[in-house]
């Protein structure tokens, strides 16, 4: 099967994918990886087609980071102002290479436009949580919210809250690109939960974080690629050499 993968965001929203891709691919299927375009060189070491997307991820993640973080309605001004300049073409390459996929697989910031060209192209999806967010436990409070220490009904309450305003926040700019360029898709985005509409996989571990209870939600356990070749850099390798393990 021809597997589409999209993902955003930096090396931690990128590295889970290659390596599930590297595990597609050893069980004999075609992976193919849309992801910002930096990361063109890191797929195509693990033998992944790869769909290069426009964008400075690393602007992105220091805003969503810095802004958005205990304040979930700044993520709606920074997905606006991020998303609407770079929103077309984005939009049209992952349309593009939906068209060939038997599967469609997006997370986080491509889990709207990811759920569209499914429906448009009548294929499977599966949605993928890296951190808990579409179908996450009563135990912890969302990580959008300011406060962390409250009671199960407040806990419920951040997450439908955080889930409410990114629901918003992708409406309002898929609204705003498709005035650009109407055919990206149809007038309105359609919305399908993850984890109670549309399947959802979870990951990452259930000893950190319990798992999910959405009647198709699965908890995979995280993704790891046996061998990356990243190296330290020189100042840390003397660091490390130079006595015990500071851990």
């Amino acid at each position: 099967m021809r597997i589409f993968m999209c993902t955003y965001g930096s090396r931690g929203d990128v590295q889970p994918f290659v390596a599930l891709g590297k595990a597609l691919r050893a069980a004999g299927h075609t992976p193919i990886l849309a992801a910002p375009a930096r990361f063109a060189t890191f797929a195509a070491a693990y033998g992944i087609d790869f769909v290069p997307l426009p964008g400075d991820v690393e602007t992105l993640a220091r805003q969503i980071a810095d802004e958005a973080r205990n304040r979930p309605l700044r993520l709606i001004g920074i997905v606006y102002r991020f998303a609407l300049p770079l929103g077309v073409e984005v939009a049209r390459r992952l349309q593009r290479a939906a068209a060939n996929a038997d599967v469609i697989i997006h997370t986080f910031l491509t889990v709207a436009v990811g759920h569209l060209y499914a429906q448009q192209y009548g294929i499977r999806e599966w949605a993928v949580d890296l951190f808990p967010f579409f179908d996450p436990p009563d135990e912890i409070a969302s990580i959008m919210w300011p406060k962390t220490s409250m009671g199960l009904r407040w806990r419920r309450l951040s997450h439908r809250f955080a889930q409410t305003v990114f629901q918003y926040s992708q409406q309002l700019t898929y609204r705003m690109i498709r005035r650009r360029a109407p055919d990206i898709g149809p007038p309105r985005l359609s919305w399908a939960m993850p984890g109670r509409q549309i399947p959802l996989l979870l990951a990452y571990s259930a000893t950190l974080v319990p798992p999910g209870t959405g009647p198709l939600t699965v908890q995979t356990g995280p993704w790891y690629l046996e061998h990356t070749y990243w190296q330290p850099p020189p100042d840390l390798r003397v660091f490390l050499a130079g006595g015990p393990p500071p851990v």
